[in-house]
């Protein structure tokens, strides 16, 4: 189902995604899915449609917070050991941490070419120049 689904929503969101990320699928079987295959279909919409590069990265695999009796309560956030961690942190940091993620991997998938780079972000040349300098990732 998920190669069926990232072809799909690769296809018709104009996106080069071809594969998750080894971690991302560990992280795909490890959740319960209560909505199953159309939770599964909505998951991997969402990454390719996040996704900056050709590889579904776990940062890009948002799931989903409905609780429900006997189920295991699911991370706000991939990568986040709990939700303790992501308050101490503040949101204003993990926004600037997922920020300099998407630029690291688009710089990566572009092979360095900012201008590329910021295509693949949708976002200016300026606006990505901006952000690495203010990053200090030049």
């Amino acid at each position: 189902f998920v190669d069926y689904f990232l072809k799909k929503y690769s296809e018709l969101l104009g996106k080069e995604v071809q594969t998750i990320s080894s971690y991302g699928l560990e992280v795909l079987m490890d959740y319960n899915f209560p909505g199953n295959v159309r939770e599964l279909e909505n998951i991997i919409e969402r990454g390719v449609a996040l996704e900056a590069s050709n590889i579904i990265l776990p940062e890009s695999l948002i799931l989903s917070r409905k609780e429900k009796p006997g189920l295991q309560k699911e991370p706000l956030f991939v990568g986040a050991q709990d939700e303790r961690e992501l308050f101490d942190r503040g949101m204003e940091d993990i926004l600037i941490d997922l920020e300099t993620r998407m630029i690291k991997h688009a710089l990566e998938a572009a092979e360095g070419s900012k201008m590329r780079a910021a295509e693949l972000l949708k976002i200016s040349f300026r606006s990505l120049r901006y952000k690495t300098k203010k990053y200090e990732m030049d």
